[in-house]
C-alpha cells in the first residue's frame, strides 16, 4: 500500500513540475509551503527551495499597490473564507511587475478548521496587456462612434437594430434607444435596399453607394434625399455573416449644388452659344456693309 501510495506521489511530483502553472500548498495560518512546483522560477523568479525556506514569501512579492488587498484576503483565508480565485500583481525577482491567476482550494481538518491552502498560479500578465490594449481600442472606438459626423447603425443579420449612435437618431428626430429592436425595414420600406441587405448577408461582401436617393415614408415632405452609404458585414468565427454595420451620410445638400451648378453650366452654354452666334453675325453683317460701300464708291466713280 505505502508503495503504491509513493508512486501516486511521484507521479504527481512529475506532472506538476512538467506544467507552465505553478502548483503549491501552503499550511494555515503559519504560511510554511509544504509543495511548490518548479514553474514558481519562472512564474515568480524563486526557486522551490526559496519558498520553503520563506514562509508566506508572497507577501514579500506582492505589488505595492495590491498590499492592503493581500492583508485582507489573507485574514479572511485564515478564517475559512476564501473566494475560488484571486488576481493580483507580483514584483518578479527580475523587478518586472506581472499579473497572476490563481485558483484555490482550501482543505479543513475533522472539526472543519483551515488547516492548508492549494493552488494553482497562472502568470496572465500577456492576457492582462491585451485585455487593456483591447479597452483602450473600445474607448477609442466607442468616442468615434459617439461624437462621428456619420451616422452609424449596428443591426443583426435579420436587420433589426442592435445600437444606433446619436448623430443617425438625430437625422430622423429620435432617441438612440428608440430604435432598439426594431427593423431597419419596417421603419424605412424600400424593396430594393432590402435585397442589398440581403444580399450582403448572403455573400458576406461589403455594398457601398453614392448619391442613392431616398423617400422617406413618414417624411413626404422632405421630397427625394441622397445619401452616400455603406454596408460592411461582420462575420463568425465561422465565417458567416452575423451582423452589418451600416454608415451613412446625408448629401442632399452637395446634390442639390451639384445640379445647381449643371444647370447654371447649361445656362451659360446657352449664352455663349448666343454670344458667339451674335458675333459671327455682326461679323457677316460688317463683311456685307463693306462689300456694299464698295460696290457704291465704284458706281459713283463709274458715273463720274
Amino acid at each position: 500500500m505505502e508503495d503504491k501510495d509513493k508512486t501516486k506521489e511521484e507521479y504527481f511530483r512529475l506532472l506538476a513540475d512538467n506544467v507552465s502553472d505553478m502548483i503549491y500548498r501552503m499550511s494555515l495560518p503559519d504560511g510554511y509551503y509544504e509543495y511548490v512546483s518548479s514553474a514558481s522560477t519562472a512564474i515568480f523568479g524563486y526557486s522551490p527551495e526559496e519558498f520553503y525556506n520563506t514562509p508566506l514569501l508572497v507577501r514579500n512579492v506582492i505589488h505595492p499597490d495590491w498590499r492592503d488587498y493581500f492583508e485582507e484576503k489573507w485574514a479572511k483565508l485564515c478564517s475559512g473564507d476564501m473566494p475560488q480565485t484571486y488576481e493580483y500583481q507580483i514584483i518578479h525577482k527580475s523587478g518586472e511587475t506581472r499579473w497572476m491567476n490563481q485558483r484555490n482550494v482550501l482543505i479543513r481538518d475533522n472539526s472543519g478548521r483551515p488547516v492548508a491552502i492549494e493552488g494553482i498560479v497562472t502568470d496572465i500578465t500577456e492576457r492582462k496587456k491585451t485585455e487593456e490594449a483591447l479597452q483602450k481600442t473600445t474607448e477609442i472606438l466607442e468616442k468615434i462612434f459617439s461624437n462621428t459626423h456619420l451616422m452609424i447603425a449596428y443591426l443583426d443579420k435579420n436587420f433589426n437594430f442592435v445600437r444606433v449612435n446619436r448623430t443617425y437618431a438625430d437625422a430622423d428626430d429620435r432617441v438612440p434607444e428608440f430604435f432598439e429592436g426594431k427593423n431597419h425595414f419596417d421603419l424605412y420600406p424600400n424593396e430594393e435596399n432590402k435585397a442589398i441587405f440581403q444580399n450582403v448577408v448572403e455573400t458576406g461582401e461589403p455594398y457601398f453607394a453614392y448619391a442613392k436617393p431616398f423617400k422617406y415614408a413618414e417624411h413626404p415632405e422632405r421630397g427625394v434625399t441622397y445619401w452616400d452609404w455603406s454596408l460592411l458585414p461582420v462575420k463568425g468565427e465561422d465565417g458567416k455573416v452575423k451582423e452589418l454595420i451600416l454608415c451613412i451620410i446625408n448629401v442632399t445638400e452637395r446634390k442639390k449644388a451639384e445640379k445647381e451648378i449643371e444647370k447654371k453650366m447649361k445656362e451659360l452654354e446657352k449664352f455663349y452659344e448666343m454670344a458667339v452666334g451674335r458675333e459671327l453675325r455682326m461679323k457677316e453683317l460688317k463683311g456685307q456693309i463693306k462689300k456694299l460701300e464698295a460696290e457704291l464708291a465704284k458706281y459713283k466713280k463709274d458715273r463720274g
